[in-house]
């Protein structure tokens, strides 16, 4: 539930939830997916920020070692990036997944030149 609300943006719905869950903030899904990856991918800044504001982690990794970041950066949302980045600092852009790229590397590969700019 929270990895939807997240994804489509329902931010309401989802304070809502974390007030009363807070733990749902690091909850994975199958792949190792939290809230915040889907919030990235969707390209859901304030979901993004009220994940982060309940203590998401921005280096949680998923199965395939990919941060938020590297989400954010594989689907073109700058938005998403940014708020990472100034939540979580400039080391996040050197986390590496599990094929050994960084996240901006993941936005060149997907042309998403604008993604981390």
């Amino acid at each position: 539930m929270t990895h939807l609300l997240a994804f489509k943006g329902e931010a309401e719905e989802l304070h809502a939830l974390l007030h009363t869950e807070p733990r749902l903030a690091h909850l994975r899904d199958v792949v190792g997916c939290t809230a915040l990856h889907w919030a990235c991918a969707g390209g859901q800044v304030s979901a993004a920020r009220l994940l982060l504001l309940h203590g998401a982690s921005a280096f949680a990794e998923d199965m395939h070692g990919s941060t938020p970041l590297h989400v954010a950066a594989k689907y073109g949302r700058p938005g998403a990036a940014q708020e990472l980045l100034a939540a979580a600092g400039l080391q996040l852009l050197h986390a590496q997944d599990a094929a050994g790229k960084t996240p901006g590397e993941c936005a060149a590969d997907a042309k998403h030149w604008c993604a981390l700019s």
